[in-house]
Protein backbone atom coordinates (compact mmCIF):
# COMPACT_ATOMS: atom_id res chain seq x y z
CA UNK A 1 0.00 0.00 0.00
CA UNK A 2 0.99 3.67 -0.56
CA UNK A 3 2.17 5.34 2.53
CA UNK A 4 0.27 8.58 3.66
CA UNK A 5 2.76 11.16 5.00
CA UNK A 6 1.87 13.72 8.08
CA UNK A 7 3.81 15.10 10.28
CA UNK A 8 1.98 12.87 13.20
CA UNK A 9 2.60 9.29 10.59
CA UNK A 10 5.00 7.51 12.23
CA UNK A 11 5.74 3.68 13.08
CA UNK A 12 5.18 2.70 16.81
CA UNK A 13 8.15 2.40 17.83
CA UNK A 14 9.00 6.08 16.86
CA UNK A 15 6.03 6.92 18.51
CA UNK A 16 6.72 5.22 22.14
CA UNK A 17 10.30 6.75 21.57
CA UNK A 18 9.15 10.12 21.66
CA UNK A 19 6.29 10.30 23.71
CA UNK A 20 6.23 7.42 26.41
CA UNK A 21 8.94 8.61 29.21
CA UNK A 22 10.04 7.54 32.58
CA UNK A 23 7.77 8.54 35.54
CA UNK A 24 4.50 9.30 33.21
CA UNK A 25 0.82 8.18 34.38
CA UNK A 26 -0.07 6.52 31.05
CA UNK A 27 -3.71 5.83 30.77
CA UNK A 28 -4.87 3.11 28.20
CA UNK A 29 -8.08 2.33 26.60
CA UNK A 30 -10.10 4.54 25.02
CA UNK A 31 -13.32 2.63 23.24
CA UNK A 32 -14.03 -0.68 23.02
CA UNK A 33 -10.67 -2.06 21.45
CA UNK A 34 -7.55 -2.08 24.09
CA UNK A 35 -3.89 -0.63 22.56
CA UNK A 36 -1.70 -4.10 23.54
CA UNK A 37 0.62 -3.34 20.60
CA UNK A 38 0.99 -0.25 22.49
CA UNK A 39 1.29 -1.72 25.61
CA UNK A 40 3.86 -4.63 23.68
CA UNK A 41 6.02 -1.78 22.62
CA UNK A 42 6.49 -0.06 25.64
CA UNK A 43 7.80 -3.33 27.09
CA UNK A 44 10.15 -3.87 24.41
CA UNK A 45 11.61 0.02 24.63
CA UNK A 46 12.27 -0.03 28.33
CA UNK A 47 12.49 -3.56 28.88
CA UNK A 48 15.75 -3.98 31.44
CA UNK A 49 15.25 0.11 33.06
CA UNK A 50 12.91 0.86 35.61
CA UNK A 51 10.60 3.69 34.64
CA UNK A 52 8.62 3.87 37.37
CA UNK A 53 5.24 4.26 35.31
CA UNK A 54 1.62 4.73 36.62
CA UNK A 55 -0.81 2.51 34.43
CA UNK A 56 -4.17 4.21 34.71
CA UNK A 57 -7.04 2.28 33.07
CA UNK A 58 -10.71 1.07 34.00
CA UNK A 59 -9.73 -2.88 33.62
CA UNK A 60 -5.93 -4.30 33.48
CA UNK A 61 -5.98 -7.86 32.48
CA UNK A 62 -3.61 -10.82 32.07
CA UNK A 63 -2.15 -9.55 28.73
CA UNK A 64 -1.84 -6.49 29.33
CA UNK A 65 -0.48 -5.90 32.89
CA UNK A 66 1.22 -8.69 33.11
CA UNK A 67 3.79 -7.95 30.44
CA UNK A 68 4.41 -4.69 31.83
CA UNK A 69 5.25 -6.51 35.40
CA UNK A 70 7.27 -9.26 34.13
CA UNK A 71 9.23 -6.26 32.41
CA UNK A 72 9.27 -4.21 36.07
CA UNK A 73 7.88 -0.96 34.26
CA UNK A 74 5.20 -0.43 36.35
CA UNK A 75 5.23 0.73 40.33
CA UNK A 76 1.23 1.53 40.64
CA UNK A 77 -1.72 1.08 38.96
CA UNK A 78 -5.08 2.76 38.84
CA UNK A 79 -7.99 0.17 37.79
CA UNK A 80 -11.25 -1.13 39.12
CA UNK A 81 -10.34 -4.98 37.71
CA UNK A 82 -6.81 -6.21 38.32
CA UNK A 83 -6.80 -10.00 36.87
CA UNK A 84 -8.09 -12.19 33.93
CA UNK A 85 -11.58 -11.60 32.29
CA UNK A 86 -11.55 -13.65 29.35
CA UNK A 87 -13.00 -15.86 28.85
CA UNK A 88 -14.28 -16.16 32.00
CA UNK A 89 -12.81 -14.36 35.67
CA UNK A 90 -10.42 -15.21 38.18
CA UNK A 91 -7.33 -13.99 40.17
CA UNK A 92 -4.23 -13.80 38.32
CA UNK A 93 -1.06 -15.20 40.04
CA UNK A 94 1.37 -13.19 39.24
CA UNK A 95 -0.64 -9.96 39.18
CA UNK A 96 -1.17 -11.20 42.84
CA UNK A 97 2.22 -11.22 44.11
CA UNK A 98 3.35 -8.65 42.75
CA UNK A 99 0.24 -6.76 44.75
CA UNK A 100 0.96 -8.72 48.07
CA UNK A 101 5.21 -8.25 47.65
CA UNK A 102 4.49 -4.49 47.39
CA UNK A 103 6.12 -4.06 44.16
CA UNK A 104 2.97 -2.39 42.61
CA UNK A 105 0.66 -0.27 44.79
CA UNK A 106 -2.74 -0.70 43.92
CA UNK A 107 -5.45 2.10 43.76
CA UNK A 108 -8.87 0.79 43.26
CA UNK A 109 -11.67 1.91 42.14
CA UNK A 110 -14.86 1.28 40.38
CA UNK A 111 -15.55 1.20 36.31
CA UNK A 112 -18.01 4.23 36.46
CA UNK A 113 -15.93 6.41 38.71
CA UNK A 114 -12.21 6.01 37.06
CA UNK A 115 -14.53 7.70 34.09
CA UNK A 116 -16.06 10.37 36.58
CA UNK A 117 -11.94 11.05 37.41
CA UNK A 118 -11.51 11.16 33.92
CA UNK A 119 -14.18 13.04 32.94
CA UNK A 120 -13.62 15.83 35.44
CA UNK A 121 -10.13 16.10 34.36
CA UNK A 122 -11.28 16.68 30.87
CA UNK A 123 -13.91 19.14 31.92
CA UNK A 124 -11.11 20.83 33.71
CA UNK A 125 -13.33 20.88 37.21
CA UNK A 126 -11.74 19.34 40.43
CA UNK A 127 -14.67 16.92 41.22
CA UNK A 128 -17.56 14.87 40.46
CA UNK A 129 -19.97 13.70 41.81
CA UNK A 130 -21.31 10.21 42.56
CA UNK A 131 -23.76 7.60 43.97
CA UNK A 132 -20.94 4.47 43.75
CA UNK A 133 -18.70 3.67 46.60
CA UNK A 134 -20.56 5.31 49.23
CA UNK A 135 -20.17 2.92 52.14
CA UNK A 136 -17.69 0.92 50.93
CA UNK A 137 -14.48 0.11 52.10
CA UNK A 138 -12.93 1.81 48.73
CA UNK A 139 -14.01 4.87 49.65
CA UNK A 140 -12.61 4.53 52.96
CA UNK A 141 -8.90 3.71 51.73
CA UNK A 142 -9.32 6.33 49.10
CA UNK A 143 -8.10 9.70 49.50
CA UNK A 144 -9.42 11.03 46.06
CA UNK A 145 -12.93 10.05 47.13
CA UNK A 146 -14.97 12.26 49.54
CA UNK A 147 -18.58 11.79 51.13
CA UNK A 148 -20.87 15.27 51.65
CA UNK A 149 -24.20 15.67 52.67
CA UNK A 150 -26.54 17.03 50.18
CA UNK A 151 -26.49 20.83 49.86
CA UNK A 152 -29.94 21.04 48.32
CA UNK A 153 -31.25 18.49 51.56
CA UNK A 154 -32.87 16.38 49.18
CA UNK A 155 -31.22 13.23 49.68
CA UNK A 156 -28.64 10.95 51.32
CA UNK A 157 -24.96 11.48 51.17
CA UNK A 158 -23.19 11.86 47.37
CA UNK A 159 -19.70 10.88 46.59
CA UNK A 160 -17.41 13.67 44.95
CA UNK A 161 -14.43 11.85 42.90
CA UNK A 162 -11.00 13.97 42.64
CA UNK A 163 -10.20 14.36 38.45
CA UNK A 164 -7.52 12.25 37.37
CA UNK A 165 -5.16 13.81 34.71
CA UNK A 166 -2.75 11.29 32.97
CA UNK A 167 0.22 12.27 31.83
CA UNK A 168 -0.40 10.64 28.21
CA UNK A 169 -3.25 8.64 27.04
CA UNK A 170 -2.89 5.40 24.38
CA UNK A 171 -5.89 4.60 22.02
CA UNK A 172 -6.09 1.84 19.29
CA UNK A 173 -8.99 3.17 16.93
CA UNK A 174 -10.47 1.26 13.74
CA UNK A 175 -9.52 4.24 11.39
CA UNK A 176 -7.49 7.94 11.70
CA UNK A 177 -6.25 10.60 8.84
CA UNK A 178 -2.93 11.48 9.05
CA UNK A 179 -3.42 14.26 11.14
CA UNK A 180 -4.85 12.09 13.94
CA UNK A 181 -8.69 12.46 14.00
CA UNK A 182 -9.60 9.30 15.13
CA UNK A 183 -12.26 7.36 14.65
CA UNK A 184 -13.52 5.00 17.47
CA UNK A 185 -16.94 2.48 16.74
CA UNK A 186 -19.46 1.75 19.24
CA UNK A 187 -19.85 0.62 22.11
CA UNK A 188 -17.58 2.86 23.78
CA UNK A 189 -16.81 1.07 26.67
CA UNK A 190 -15.02 3.66 28.65
CA UNK A 191 -15.29 6.59 26.40
CA UNK A 192 -12.35 8.68 25.13
CA UNK A 193 -12.26 10.81 28.32
CA UNK A 194 -8.51 9.26 29.31
CA UNK A 195 -7.68 10.87 25.64
CA UNK A 196 -9.48 14.23 26.70
CA UNK A 197 -7.99 14.75 30.04
CA UNK A 198 -4.64 13.79 28.91
CA UNK A 199 -1.92 16.73 29.56
CA UNK A 200 0.42 15.27 26.60
CA UNK A 201 -2.14 14.30 23.98
CA UNK A 202 -2.50 11.06 22.51
CA UNK A 203 -0.96 8.11 20.55
CA UNK A 204 -3.00 6.97 18.78
CA UNK A 205 -2.77 3.44 16.60
CA UNK A 206 -5.25 2.21 14.01
CA UNK A 207 -6.33 -0.54 11.98
CA UNK A 208 -6.03 1.87 8.50
CA UNK A 209 -4.53 5.44 8.16
CA UNK A 210 -6.90 7.27 5.00
CA UNK A 211 -7.32 10.36 3.64
CA UNK A 212 -9.31 13.25 5.40
CA UNK A 213 -11.53 12.99 2.45
CA UNK A 214 -12.65 9.17 3.25
CA UNK A 215 -13.08 9.75 6.96
CA UNK A 216 -15.27 12.62 6.40
CA UNK A 217 -17.79 9.80 5.94
CA UNK A 218 -17.82 8.75 9.59
CA UNK A 219 -17.46 12.19 10.94
CA UNK A 220 -20.11 11.08 13.32
CA UNK A 221 -17.54 8.37 14.74
CA UNK A 222 -14.47 10.71 15.16
CA UNK A 223 -14.27 10.68 18.85
CA UNK A 224 -10.52 11.54 19.50
CA UNK A 225 -9.97 15.11 17.26
CA UNK A 226 -6.39 15.23 15.25
CA UNK A 227 -5.33 18.26 17.38
CA UNK A 228 -5.24 15.82 20.92
CA UNK A 229 -2.85 13.58 18.90
CA UNK A 230 0.83 13.63 18.88
CA UNK A 231 1.10 10.41 16.65
CA UNK A 232 -1.11 8.20 14.53
CA UNK A 233 0.25 4.72 13.22
CA UNK A 234 -1.09 1.96 11.04
CA UNK A 235 -1.10 -1.05 13.20
CA UNK A 236 -3.09 -3.98 11.53
CA UNK A 237 -4.54 -6.10 14.78
CA UNK A 238 -3.33 -3.84 17.06
CA UNK A 239 -6.01 -4.90 20.19
CA UNK A 240 -5.02 -8.45 19.68
CA UNK A 241 -4.97 -10.88 21.40
CA UNK A 242 -8.52 -8.62 22.28
CA UNK A 243 -10.88 -8.35 19.69
CA UNK A 244 -12.01 -5.32 17.35
CA UNK A 245 -15.30 -5.16 15.77
CA UNK A 246 -16.45 -3.15 12.86
CA UNK A 247 -19.93 -2.49 14.09
CA UNK A 248 -21.21 1.69 12.88
CA UNK A 249 -18.54 1.15 9.74
CA UNK A 250 -20.31 -0.66 7.11
CA UNK A 251 -16.71 -0.28 5.23
CA UNK A 252 -15.03 -2.61 7.56
CA UNK A 253 -17.24 -5.68 7.15
CA UNK A 254 -14.95 -8.03 6.76
CA UNK A 255 -12.16 -6.76 8.95
CA UNK A 256 -13.34 -7.20 12.36
CA UNK A 257 -11.27 -9.71 14.66
CA UNK A 258 -12.83 -11.79 17.54
CA UNK A 259 -10.57 -12.37 20.52
CA UNK A 260 -8.08 -15.26 20.33
CA UNK A 261 -8.99 -17.28 22.68
CA UNK A 262 -6.27 -19.92 22.36
CA UNK A 263 -3.65 -17.37 22.98
CA UNK A 264 -4.82 -15.70 26.14
CA UNK A 265 -5.31 -18.89 27.69
CA UNK A 266 -1.68 -20.01 27.17
CA UNK A 267 -0.84 -16.69 28.64
CA UNK A 268 -3.27 -17.49 31.74
CA UNK A 269 -1.49 -20.70 32.08
CA UNK A 270 1.90 -18.89 31.73
CA UNK A 271 0.56 -16.54 34.70
CA UNK A 272 1.01 -19.09 37.28
CA UNK A 273 4.70 -18.83 37.51
CA UNK A 274 6.78 -16.00 37.30
CA UNK A 275 9.45 -17.19 35.28
CA UNK A 276 6.89 -18.85 32.94
CA UNK A 277 5.54 -15.33 32.40
CA UNK A 278 9.04 -14.29 31.57
CA UNK A 279 9.04 -16.77 29.19
CA UNK A 280 6.28 -15.88 27.36
CA UNK A 281 7.08 -12.31 26.98
CA UNK A 282 10.79 -13.25 25.66
CA UNK A 283 9.23 -15.31 23.21
CA UNK A 284 5.74 -13.31 22.04
CA UNK A 285 7.13 -9.75 22.86
CA UNK A 286 11.27 -9.16 23.16
CA UNK A 287 11.51 -11.73 21.01
CA UNK A 288 9.38 -10.58 18.04
CA UNK A 289 10.87 -7.74 18.19
CA UNK A 290 8.38 -5.39 16.79
CA UNK A 291 4.63 -5.42 15.60
CA UNK A 292 5.32 -7.04 12.54
CA UNK A 293 7.46 -9.50 13.60
CA UNK A 294 4.68 -10.53 15.95
CA UNK A 295 1.85 -10.96 13.60
CA UNK A 296 4.40 -13.15 10.97
CA UNK A 297 4.89 -15.25 14.88
CA UNK A 298 1.03 -15.76 14.48
CA UNK A 299 0.87 -16.36 11.06
CA UNK A 300 -1.60 -15.66 8.19
CA UNK A 301 -3.81 -18.47 8.38
CA UNK A 302 -4.50 -17.78 12.35
CA UNK A 303 -5.15 -14.12 11.54
CA UNK A 304 -7.73 -15.27 8.90
CA UNK A 305 -9.75 -17.35 11.61
CA UNK A 306 -10.04 -14.46 13.33
CA UNK A 307 -11.70 -11.84 10.77
CA UNK A 308 -15.05 -12.29 9.95
CA UNK A 309 -18.62 -11.33 9.65
CA UNK A 310 -19.14 -11.08 13.47
CA UNK A 311 -23.00 -10.83 13.49
CA UNK A 312 -23.59 -13.80 10.65
CA UNK A 313 -24.84 -16.14 12.47
CA UNK A 314 -26.84 -14.15 15.11
CA UNK A 315 -29.77 -16.43 13.54
CA UNK A 316 -28.35 -19.25 15.46
CA UNK A 317 -29.46 -17.42 18.91
CA UNK A 318 -32.97 -17.11 17.56
CA UNK A 319 -33.49 -20.71 17.18
CA UNK A 320 -32.02 -21.22 20.82
CA UNK A 321 -34.87 -19.42 21.69
CA UNK A 322 -37.39 -21.18 19.56
CA UNK A 323 -36.00 -24.50 21.34
CA UNK A 324 -36.76 -22.79 24.84
CA UNK A 325 -40.12 -21.86 23.85
CA UNK A 326 -41.41 -25.12 22.09
CA UNK A 327 -40.02 -27.70 24.69
CA UNK A 328 -41.03 -25.46 27.93
CA UNK A 329 -43.89 -28.67 29.34
CA UNK A 330 -40.22 -30.72 29.28
CA UNK A 331 -40.23 -31.41 33.86
CA UNK A 332 -38.01 -34.08 33.87
CA UNK A 333 -35.50 -33.49 36.32
CA UNK A 334 -31.73 -33.48 35.42
CA UNK A 335 -29.69 -36.08 35.78
CA UNK A 336 -25.62 -35.55 37.25
CA UNK A 337 -26.34 -31.64 38.01
CA UNK A 338 -22.95 -30.31 39.41
CA UNK A 339 -23.41 -27.73 42.29
CA UNK A 340 -22.47 -24.80 40.31
CA UNK A 341 -25.46 -26.05 37.67
CA UNK A 342 -27.57 -26.62 40.34
CA UNK A 343 -26.66 -22.63 41.97
CA UNK A 344 -27.28 -20.71 37.99
CA UNK A 345 -31.08 -22.68 37.70
CA UNK A 346 -32.25 -22.10 41.38
CA UNK A 347 -31.13 -17.94 40.59
CA UNK A 348 -32.74 -17.80 37.17
CA UNK A 349 -36.27 -19.22 38.54
CA UNK A 350 -35.72 -16.43 41.59
CA UNK A 351 -34.59 -13.85 39.29
CA UNK A 352 -37.47 -14.98 36.85
CA UNK A 353 -40.24 -14.38 39.83
CA UNK A 354 -38.63 -10.84 41.22
CA UNK A 355 -38.56 -9.93 36.85
CA UNK A 356 -42.57 -11.21 36.92
CA UNK A 357 -43.14 -9.17 40.56
CA UNK A 358 -41.25 -6.02 40.37
CA UNK A 359 -42.32 -5.36 36.86
CA UNK A 360 -38.59 -4.95 36.02
CA UNK A 361 -37.31 -3.69 33.04
CA UNK A 362 -33.17 -4.23 32.87
CA UNK A 363 -31.01 -6.77 33.91
CA UNK A 364 -27.32 -6.04 34.84
CA UNK A 365 -25.15 -8.42 35.06
CA UNK A 366 -21.69 -8.94 36.66
CA UNK A 367 -19.34 -11.88 35.08
CA UNK A 368 -19.97 -15.00 36.46
CA UNK A 369 -22.66 -17.58 37.29
CA UNK A 370 -24.82 -14.09 38.03
CA UNK A 371 -24.77 -13.66 33.86
CA UNK A 372 -25.74 -17.09 33.21
CA UNK A 373 -28.15 -16.84 35.46
CA UNK A 374 -29.69 -13.31 34.30
CA UNK A 375 -29.10 -14.97 30.33
CA UNK A 376 -31.37 -17.81 31.21
CA UNK A 377 -33.81 -16.53 33.44
CA UNK A 378 -33.89 -13.22 29.78
CA UNK A 379 -34.38 -16.41 27.21
CA UNK A 380 -37.34 -17.96 29.71
CA UNK A 381 -38.82 -14.10 30.19
CA UNK A 382 -39.03 -14.15 26.24
CA UNK A 383 -40.37 -17.79 26.20
CA UNK A 384 -43.46 -16.39 28.31
CA UNK A 385 -43.74 -12.87 25.88
CA UNK A 386 -42.26 -11.14 28.49
CA UNK A 387 -39.60 -8.14 27.48
CA UNK A 388 -36.77 -7.45 29.51
CA UNK A 389 -33.42 -5.98 27.99
CA UNK A 390 -30.22 -6.73 28.71
CA UNK A 391 -27.41 -4.52 29.80
CA UNK A 392 -23.57 -4.58 29.47
CA UNK A 393 -21.51 -2.57 31.56
CA UNK A 394 -19.21 -1.71 28.73
CA UNK A 395 -21.89 0.03 26.30
CA UNK A 396 -24.49 -3.09 24.88
CA UNK A 397 -28.38 -1.93 25.79
CA UNK A 398 -31.10 -4.86 24.90
CA UNK A 399 -28.72 -7.15 23.59
CA UNK A 400 -29.10 -11.09 23.23
CA UNK A 401 -26.46 -13.34 24.06
CA UNK A 402 -24.64 -15.49 21.21
CA UNK A 403 -25.07 -18.72 21.75
CA UNK A 404 -22.30 -21.00 22.79
CA UNK A 405 -20.28 -17.93 23.94
CA UNK A 406 -20.28 -17.14 27.55
CA UNK A 407 -18.11 -14.04 27.71
CA UNK A 408 -20.31 -12.12 29.36
CA UNK A 409 -18.35 -9.08 26.83
CA UNK A 410 -18.31 -10.50 23.64
CA UNK A 411 -18.05 -9.09 20.23
CA UNK A 412 -20.72 -11.33 18.92
CA UNK A 413 -23.08 -10.20 20.99
CA UNK A 414 -22.74 -6.63 19.78
CA UNK A 415 -25.65 -6.68 16.12
CA UNK A 416 -28.29 -8.12 18.44
CA UNK A 417 -28.15 -5.02 20.46
CA UNK A 418 -30.92 -2.44 20.81
CA UNK A 419 -28.14 0.59 20.78
CA UNK A 420 -24.61 0.82 21.33
CA UNK A 421 -23.22 3.52 23.99
CA UNK A 422 -20.92 3.40 27.18
CA UNK A 423 -20.04 2.66 30.71
CA UNK A 424 -21.15 6.24 31.88
CA UNK A 425 -24.51 5.95 30.38
CA UNK A 426 -24.89 2.23 31.25
CA UNK A 427 -24.16 2.33 34.70
CA UNK A 428 -24.31 5.87 35.39
CA UNK A 429 -27.49 6.70 33.26
CA UNK A 430 -29.50 3.49 32.73
CA UNK A 431 -28.68 1.52 35.26
CA UNK A 432 -28.98 4.14 38.01
CA UNK A 433 -31.93 5.42 36.17
CA UNK A 434 -34.84 6.28 39.75
CA UNK A 435 -37.39 5.73 36.88
CA UNK A 436 -36.65 2.61 36.19
CA UNK A 437 -36.46 -0.93 37.71
CA UNK A 438 -32.99 -2.48 36.97
CA UNK A 439 -32.07 -5.57 38.64
CA UNK A 440 -28.78 -6.25 39.44
CA UNK A 441 -27.27 -9.21 39.58
CA UNK A 442 -23.36 -10.16 40.71
CA UNK A 443 -21.21 -12.75 42.33
CA UNK A 444 -19.14 -12.51 44.98
CA UNK A 445 -16.10 -13.82 46.29
CA UNK A 446 -17.76 -13.35 49.89
CA UNK A 447 -20.81 -12.21 51.47
CA UNK A 448 -21.82 -11.26 54.84
CA UNK A 449 -25.26 -12.04 56.31
CA UNK A 450 -26.21 -7.73 55.24
CA UNK A 451 -25.10 -8.47 51.51
CA UNK A 452 -22.14 -7.25 51.76
CA UNK A 453 -19.70 -8.84 48.77
CA UNK A 454 -16.22 -8.78 49.32
CA UNK A 455 -14.29 -9.34 45.92
CA UNK A 456 -11.40 -6.63 46.32
CA UNK A 457 -9.09 -8.45 49.19
CA UNK A 458 -8.42 -12.29 50.73
CA UNK A 459 -9.43 -12.45 54.49
CA UNK A 460 -5.91 -10.88 56.10
CA UNK A 461 -5.50 -8.35 53.38
CA UNK A 462 -2.78 -10.02 51.98
CA UNK A 463 -3.64 -10.95 48.21
CA UNK A 464 -5.84 -8.59 45.88
CA UNK A 465 -8.89 -10.69 44.58
CA UNK A 466 -9.80 -8.74 41.57
CA UNK A 467 -11.64 -5.54 42.66
CA UNK A 468 -15.10 -4.09 41.99
CA UNK A 469 -15.09 -3.93 38.16
CA UNK A 470 -18.44 -2.40 37.72
CA UNK A 471 -19.75 -4.28 40.76
CA UNK A 472 -20.11 -1.47 43.08
CA UNK A 473 -21.64 0.76 40.55
CA UNK A 474 -24.38 -1.68 40.30
CA UNK A 475 -24.75 -2.38 43.43
CA UNK A 476 -25.11 1.25 44.48
CA UNK A 477 -27.39 2.11 41.24
CA UNK A 478 -29.81 -1.17 40.80
CA UNK A 479 -33.33 -0.42 42.13
CA UNK A 480 -32.89 -3.71 43.58
CA UNK A 481 -29.69 -6.39 44.22
CA UNK A 482 -29.43 -10.08 43.83
CA UNK A 483 -26.58 -12.09 44.87
CA UNK A 484 -25.43 -15.59 43.27
CA UNK A 485 -22.33 -17.15 45.48
CA UNK A 486 -21.29 -21.12 46.22
CA UNK A 487 -21.98 -21.47 49.81
CA UNK A 488 -19.23 -22.15 52.00
CA UNK A 489 -17.93 -21.54 55.88
CA UNK A 490 -14.70 -19.12 54.69
CA UNK A 491 -17.30 -17.07 51.83
CA UNK A 492 -20.54 -17.03 53.68
CA UNK A 493 -19.15 -14.86 56.23
CA UNK A 494 -20.56 -13.44 59.38
CA UNK A 495 -18.73 -9.92 58.00
CA UNK A 496 -16.98 -9.47 55.15
CA UNK A 497 -13.40 -8.27 55.74
CA UNK A 498 -13.53 -5.73 52.92
CA UNK A 499 -16.56 -4.19 51.80
CA UNK A 500 -16.13 -3.58 47.80
CA UNK A 501 -20.34 -3.56 47.52
CA UNK A 502 -22.49 -2.92 49.79
CA UNK A 503 -25.23 -4.77 50.52
CA UNK A 504 -27.93 -2.25 50.92
CA UNK A 505 -30.11 -2.76 48.04
CA UNK A 506 -29.50 -6.37 48.02
CA UNK A 507 -32.93 -8.62 48.95
CA UNK A 508 -31.64 -11.96 47.91
CA UNK A 509 -28.78 -14.37 47.97
CA UNK A 510 -28.37 -17.44 45.99
CA UNK A 511 -26.62 -20.66 46.36
CA UNK A 512 -26.37 -24.04 45.24
CA UNK A 513 -28.25 -25.13 49.24
CA UNK A 514 -31.10 -22.87 48.33
CA UNK A 515 -32.39 -18.81 48.07
CA UNK A 516 -31.70 -16.54 51.25
CA UNK A 517 -34.10 -13.15 51.67
CA UNK A 518 -33.54 -10.08 53.56
CA UNK A 519 -37.20 -8.99 54.58
CA UNK A 520 -35.83 -5.59 55.61
CA UNK A 521 -32.76 -3.69 55.01
CA UNK A 522 -31.51 -3.60 58.45
CA UNK A 523 -31.89 -7.35 59.20
CA UNK A 524 -29.93 -10.48 58.04
CA UNK A 525 -30.76 -12.95 55.62
CA UNK A 526 -32.87 -15.90 56.49
CA UNK A 527 -33.26 -19.08 54.46
CA UNK A 528 -36.55 -18.88 52.33
CA UNK A 529 -35.69 -21.76 49.86
CA UNK A 530 -34.49 -24.92 49.74
CA UNK A 531 -33.12 -27.07 47.57
CA UNK A 532 -32.72 -30.84 49.32
CA UNK A 533 -30.62 -33.15 46.92
CA UNK A 534 -32.79 -36.90 46.47
CA UNK A 535 -32.13 -39.26 49.04
CA UNK A 536 -31.35 -36.29 51.90
CA UNK A 537 -33.44 -36.27 54.93
CA UNK A 538 -34.99 -32.54 54.67
CA UNK A 539 -33.65 -31.64 58.34
CA UNK A 540 -30.01 -32.60 57.62
CA UNK A 541 -30.36 -30.76 54.65
CA UNK A 542 -31.28 -27.80 56.94
CA UNK A 543 -28.34 -28.79 59.35
CA UNK A 544 -25.84 -28.52 56.21
CA UNK A 545 -26.88 -24.88 54.95
CA UNK A 546 -26.49 -24.17 59.08
CA UNK A 547 -22.94 -25.85 58.89
CA UNK A 548 -21.50 -23.87 55.81
CA UNK A 549 -22.74 -20.69 56.92
CA UNK A 550 -20.83 -18.11 58.89
CA UNK A 551 -23.73 -16.52 61.13
CA UNK A 552 -26.11 -17.66 63.00
CA UNK A 553 -29.01 -18.71 60.43
CA UNK A 554 -32.69 -18.38 60.94
CA UNK A 555 -34.82 -20.05 59.13
CA UNK A 556 -38.54 -18.43 57.31
CA UNK A 557 -40.92 -19.61 58.74
CA UNK A 558 -42.46 -19.97 55.08
CA UNK A 559 -39.64 -21.32 53.44
CA UNK A 560 -40.56 -23.38 50.81
CA UNK A 561 -38.80 -26.49 49.36
CA UNK A 562 -37.26 -25.81 45.84
CA UNK A 563 -37.30 -28.50 42.69
CA UNK A 564 -34.09 -29.80 41.28
CA UNK A 565 -33.23 -28.85 37.72
CA UNK A 566 -35.27 -30.26 35.03
CA UNK A 567 -33.15 -31.56 31.60
CA UNK A 568 -34.67 -28.90 29.74
CA UNK A 569 -32.75 -25.87 31.92
CA UNK A 570 -29.57 -27.85 32.34
CA UNK A 571 -29.34 -28.32 28.57
CA UNK A 572 -30.54 -24.84 27.84
CA UNK A 573 -27.32 -23.62 30.76
CA UNK A 574 -24.99 -26.37 28.88
CA UNK A 575 -25.47 -24.81 25.70
CA UNK A 576 -24.15 -21.35 26.74
CA UNK A 577 -20.90 -22.76 28.34
CA UNK A 578 -19.79 -25.59 26.05
CA UNK A 579 -16.31 -25.96 26.92
CA UNK A 580 -17.43 -25.38 30.68
CA UNK A 581 -15.40 -22.60 31.57
CA UNK A 582 -17.87 -21.47 34.12
CA UNK A 583 -19.51 -24.77 34.83
CA UNK A 584 -16.88 -27.31 34.78
CA UNK A 585 -16.09 -29.72 32.50
CA UNK A 586 -18.37 -32.74 32.64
Amino acid sequence: MEMLTGSKVMNLDEAVSRFIRPGMVIHAGNGWAFPTSLIYEIVRRFNGTSPGFTLASTTSGSYVLAPLLAAGLVKKAITSFWGDAYPYPGPNPVIQDAFSSGEVEVEEWTMLTIILRLMAGAMGIPFLTTKSILDSDIARVNSGFRAIENPFGESLNVGLVKALRPDISLAHGWMADPDGNTVINPPFAGGVWGALASKNGVVVTVEKIVPRVYLQKFRHLVKIPGSLVVSVSEVPFGSHPGGHHHEGVPEGAGCGYVEDKEFILRLRAACKKREDLHGWVNEWVIGAGNHEGYLNKLGQDRLAGLRGNLGMEYSRYRRKIEEVRNNREEKRPAGNCTTTETMIILAKRELFNIVKARSCRHLLAGIGASHLAAWLCYEELLAEGIQVDLLSEIGMFGYSPWADDPYLFSIRNLPSAVLHTDILNILGVYGANASCSTLGILGAAQVDKMGNINTSRSSDGSRFLVGSGGGNDIASGSKEVVVVAEQSKNRYVENVPFITSPGSRVTTLISQMGVFKKFHQDSPFVLAGLFCERGTAKQAAIEKVRELCGWELEIDSRMSWLDPPTALELAGLRRMDPEGFFLGKM
